[in-house]
């Protein structure tokens, strides 16, 4: 099952994630993204419907193979993905997650301070600093 729909169905109901929630969800992406990184294998793919649940662990889908159009997630549609583009596709997917935004499109840049500022109170400092990293792009 895709968490695209477990974030659907709590966007519904308001039914935001717990902070720990989330970190739990998406510890073993940041850990399976590192590892492909630290065998310098660059994702290239990563949006939300590539990220699924399997007999209750987070999986990672769909390794260099392109089954839709999301290029807004990762850059998918650029000739030279790289490391960063994988880290900040996670990062607009978590924050998605953070903020039950039911949109498909990730943030644009203008857009962050206004999500970010809807959960300040809700996540910790920590937390909300490791989300403005995560979206922080390159210049």
């Amino acid at each position: 099952m895709s968490i695209e729909l477990e974030n659907r169905k709590r966007a519904f109901n308001k039914d935001y994630f717990s902070e720990d929630e989330l970190i739990n969800t998406f510890t073993p992406l940041f850990e399976c993204v590192e590892y492909l990184h630290s065998n310098n294998i660059i994702h290239g793919q990563i949006h939300p419907e590539n990220i699924v649940l399997i007999d209750e662990e987070v999986k990672l889908r769909d390794w260099l193979v392109e089954l839709h159009d999301n290029a807004y997630y990762s850059n998918s549609k650029k000739e030279n993905r790289n490391k960063f583009d994988d880290f900040v596709a996670l990062g607009q997917i978590l924050t998605q997650y953070a903020t039950l935004r039911k949109s498909p499109d990730p943030f644009e840049d203008r857009e962050i301070p206004t999500a970010i500022e809807s959960i300040i109170d809700s996540y910790s400092k920590s937390f909300i600093i490791l989300l403005l990293v995560l979206l922080k792009r390159k210049t």
